[in-house]
Protein backbone atom coordinates (compact mmCIF):
# COMPACT_ATOMS: atom_id res chain seq x y z
CA UNK A 1 0.00 0.00 0.00
CA UNK A 2 1.18 3.58 -1.22
CA UNK A 3 0.28 6.83 -1.38
CA UNK A 4 1.47 9.71 -4.08
CA UNK A 5 0.37 13.01 -5.23
CA UNK A 6 -2.52 12.39 -7.86
CA UNK A 7 -1.77 13.33 -11.73
CA UNK A 8 -3.98 14.34 -14.08
CA UNK A 9 -3.82 10.51 -15.93
CA UNK A 10 -5.02 9.26 -12.27
CA UNK A 11 -8.44 11.10 -13.87
CA UNK A 12 -10.16 7.89 -15.19
CA UNK A 13 -9.18 5.97 -11.82
CA UNK A 14 -10.48 8.59 -9.51
CA UNK A 15 -13.53 8.69 -11.62
CA UNK A 16 -14.51 5.33 -11.57
CA UNK A 17 -13.98 5.03 -7.32
CA UNK A 18 -16.26 7.90 -7.12
CA UNK A 19 -19.20 6.23 -9.10
CA UNK A 20 -18.64 2.85 -6.95
CA UNK A 21 -18.76 5.26 -3.62
CA UNK A 22 -21.67 7.47 -4.48
CA UNK A 23 -24.87 7.61 -4.94
CA UNK A 24 -25.52 9.25 -9.02
CA UNK A 25 -26.71 12.33 -7.41
CA UNK A 26 -24.30 12.51 -5.21
CA UNK A 27 -20.84 12.12 -7.06
CA UNK A 28 -18.63 14.96 -8.46
CA UNK A 29 -18.46 15.37 -12.22
CA UNK A 30 -15.22 15.08 -14.50
CA UNK A 31 -15.15 18.86 -14.05
CA UNK A 32 -15.27 18.68 -10.44
CA UNK A 33 -12.37 16.39 -10.29
CA UNK A 34 -10.46 17.61 -12.77
CA UNK A 35 -10.47 21.23 -10.86
CA UNK A 36 -9.36 19.59 -8.27
CA UNK A 37 -6.33 18.16 -9.83
CA UNK A 38 -5.32 21.75 -11.26
CA UNK A 39 -6.01 23.80 -8.30
CA UNK A 40 -2.92 25.69 -6.45
CA UNK A 41 -4.41 25.39 -3.24
CA UNK A 42 -5.28 21.34 -3.12
CA UNK A 43 -3.59 18.50 -2.51
CA UNK A 44 -4.95 15.27 -4.08
CA UNK A 45 -3.41 11.70 -3.22
CA UNK A 46 -4.11 8.33 -4.46
CA UNK A 47 -3.74 5.16 -2.44
CA UNK A 48 -2.16 2.49 -4.94
CA UNK A 49 -2.38 -1.80 -3.70
CA UNK A 50 -0.27 -3.83 -6.49
CA UNK A 51 0.03 -0.75 -8.50
CA UNK A 52 -3.72 0.12 -8.89
CA UNK A 53 -5.52 3.00 -7.56
CA UNK A 54 -7.60 1.61 -4.57
CA UNK A 55 -8.33 5.40 -2.67
CA UNK A 56 -8.39 8.89 -3.37
CA UNK A 57 -8.49 12.13 -0.60
CA UNK A 58 -8.31 15.59 -1.40
CA UNK A 59 -7.55 18.57 0.86
CA UNK A 60 -8.73 22.25 0.16
CA UNK A 61 -6.89 24.69 1.94
CA UNK A 62 -7.46 28.80 2.67
CA UNK A 63 -5.09 30.07 5.12
CA UNK A 64 -4.72 28.15 7.89
CA UNK A 65 -8.06 26.08 7.60
CA UNK A 66 -7.64 22.60 5.59
CA UNK A 67 -11.16 21.24 4.48
CA UNK A 68 -10.79 17.47 3.49
CA UNK A 69 -13.19 17.63 0.76
CA UNK A 70 -13.25 13.87 -0.80
CA UNK A 71 -12.38 10.63 0.39
CA UNK A 72 -12.60 7.39 -1.59
CA UNK A 73 -11.69 3.99 -1.20
CA UNK A 74 -12.60 1.00 -3.32
CA UNK A 75 -15.41 -1.03 -1.56
CA UNK A 76 -12.77 -3.92 -1.80
CA UNK A 77 -10.25 -2.57 0.12
CA UNK A 78 -12.91 -1.31 3.03
CA UNK A 79 -11.40 -2.31 6.40
CA UNK A 80 -7.72 -2.41 5.14
CA UNK A 81 -6.73 0.44 6.29
CA UNK A 82 -6.16 2.66 2.91
CA UNK A 83 -8.33 4.78 4.17
CA UNK A 84 -6.46 5.42 7.99
CA UNK A 85 -3.22 5.65 5.63
CA UNK A 86 -4.95 7.89 3.39
CA UNK A 87 -6.48 10.39 6.16
CA UNK A 88 -3.18 10.23 7.51
CA UNK A 89 -1.59 11.23 4.58
CA UNK A 90 -3.67 13.85 3.48
CA UNK A 91 -3.29 15.31 7.38
CA UNK A 92 0.35 15.31 7.22
CA UNK A 93 -0.10 17.05 4.32
CA UNK A 94 -2.15 19.90 5.45
CA UNK A 95 0.03 20.00 8.75
CA UNK A 96 2.88 20.89 6.25
CA UNK A 97 1.45 23.69 4.37
CA UNK A 98 0.99 25.21 8.12
CA UNK A 99 -2.85 24.33 8.41
CA UNK A 100 -3.85 25.07 11.98
CA UNK A 101 -6.89 22.86 12.01
CA UNK A 102 -8.88 20.76 9.61
CA UNK A 103 -12.75 20.62 8.53
CA UNK A 104 -14.86 17.77 7.00
CA UNK A 105 -18.28 17.01 6.40
CA UNK A 106 -20.00 13.76 7.01
CA UNK A 107 -22.88 11.89 6.49
CA UNK A 108 -24.48 11.44 9.80
CA UNK A 109 -25.50 7.91 9.29
CA UNK A 110 -21.58 7.20 7.60
CA UNK A 111 -20.70 4.87 11.00
CA UNK A 112 -17.55 3.87 9.63
CA UNK A 113 -16.36 7.41 8.48
CA UNK A 114 -17.68 9.00 11.53
CA UNK A 115 -15.22 6.36 13.46
CA UNK A 116 -12.25 6.43 11.60
CA UNK A 117 -12.41 10.65 12.02
CA UNK A 118 -13.11 10.35 15.45
CA UNK A 119 -9.75 7.61 15.73
CA UNK A 120 -8.35 10.68 14.64
CA UNK A 121 -9.74 13.41 16.98
CA UNK A 122 -12.31 14.58 15.05
CA UNK A 123 -15.24 16.13 16.62
CA UNK A 124 -18.41 17.44 15.89
CA UNK A 125 -18.75 20.96 15.83
CA UNK A 126 -22.47 21.48 14.24
CA UNK A 127 -24.84 19.81 11.88
CA UNK A 128 -26.78 21.02 8.33
CA UNK A 129 -30.07 19.85 8.26
CA UNK A 130 -31.32 17.94 5.58
CA UNK A 131 -27.66 18.79 3.59
CA UNK A 132 -27.60 15.36 1.95
CA UNK A 133 -31.32 15.18 1.04
CA UNK A 134 -34.64 14.79 3.13
CA UNK A 135 -33.33 13.66 6.25
CA UNK A 136 -29.91 13.42 5.58
CA UNK A 137 -27.77 15.47 7.84
CA UNK A 138 -24.25 16.59 7.34
CA UNK A 139 -22.17 16.36 10.66
CA UNK A 140 -19.60 18.73 10.43
CA UNK A 141 -15.80 18.02 11.82
CA UNK A 142 -12.52 19.62 13.11
CA UNK A 143 -9.26 18.22 14.56
CA UNK A 144 -6.72 21.13 15.69
CA UNK A 145 -3.40 19.72 13.86
CA UNK A 146 0.23 20.36 15.62
CA UNK A 147 1.97 23.43 15.92
CA UNK A 148 5.74 22.58 15.25
CA UNK A 149 6.35 25.80 16.04
CA UNK A 150 6.22 24.98 20.42
CA UNK A 151 9.37 25.56 21.75
CA UNK A 152 10.29 25.07 25.62
CA UNK A 153 13.53 27.66 25.23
Amino acid sequence: MSVRRAADTDLDAILALEEQGFAARERWSRDSWAGELDADNRTVLVGEVDGAICGVITVQQVGGVAELNRIVVDEARWRTGLGRVLLQAGIAAADEEEAEEMLLEVRHDNAPALALYAAFGFTEIARRNNYYGDGVDAVVMRVELEDDDDSDG
